[in-house]
């Protein structure tokens, strides 16, 4: 049976099927408006310091100098309150710039050795296990991600987990491609050709995260589309 790992609709008259993916194959929730893999691999692909090393290029330093510039909008000149987590830091540039303009910041990386590196690089501390692992009793005034929650089986349990790991006021801001930008769905969207057919689970678009907030008890504050990378960033409050 497939179920819809955002909504969990399973009436198979509103899943319509993309592309078989090896064994599996990559459908559409039309209740929600989520691109997803089912059933899931039984190996998933691995990101690692290989993986990471593959996005150091200088277009990403520019994104990265940009994202922290509104990071810093979002907390207000001169912020000193708890820190902004980064999920997934990637090349570190982001927590880099964030530490350049004074933002109280850190960050999660599942692979260890890569954290490690990551702290030692830029003075940052970097905690190297998965988001799941974090303590529930560290709060955090923002928790962000760019393109990570595509690459998890369902957005729902990392939702929860930011909303537990929020400072009261605090806000969950989320960068990932958008399934609303290609004019029409099929197999050969870049955002379906990675690196291994399984690296992007579950795409989402602006109704698929809209409903993923409302099961979590978030509300969606601010939704913004970029069309030339066909992504979307929301901003997510409890």
């Amino acid at each position: 049976m497939i179920i819809c790992p955002v909504c969990a609709n399973k009436n198979e008259l509103t899943i319509s099927h993309i592309a078989v993916v090896e064994q599996s194959q990559r459908v559409l929730c039309l209740m929600c408006n989520c691109a997803f893999i089912s059933p899931l691999p039984l190996e998933r692909p691995v990101y690692d310091g290989k993986y990471n090393a593959e996005f150091c290029k200088p277009s990403e330093r520019n994104k990265a100098i940009v994202m922290a510039q509104e990071i810093q909008l979002w907390l207000g000149y001169g912020y000193d309150g708890p820190p902004v987590l980064e999920v997934g830091p990637g090349n570190g540039w982001t927590l880099a710039e964030m530490a350049k303009l004074g933002i109280p910041c850190m960050g999660v990386e599942t692979d260890p050795l890569w954290a490690t590196q990551l702290s030692h690089e830029n003075l940052i501390t970097v905690h190297g296990c998965g988001f799941e692992n974090l303590p529930d009793e560290k709060k955090y005034g923002i928790i962000y991600s760019s393109h990570v929650i595509e690459h998890l089986p369902s957005p729902i349990p990392y939702l929860e987990k930011a909303k537990m790991l929020l400072t009261e006021g605090g806000r969950i801001i989320i960068d990932t491609p958008d399934l609303d930008c290609p004019r029409r769905l099929t197999a050969d969207w870049h955002h379906f050709q990675t690196r291994t057919p399984f690296e992007h689970l579950c795409v989402l678009s602006k109704q698929a995260i809209g409903v993923a907030a409302a099961i979590t008890g978030l509300k969606l504050a601010y939704f913004r589309r970029a069309i030339q990378y066909e992504s979307f960033l929301a901003v997510l409050v409890a």
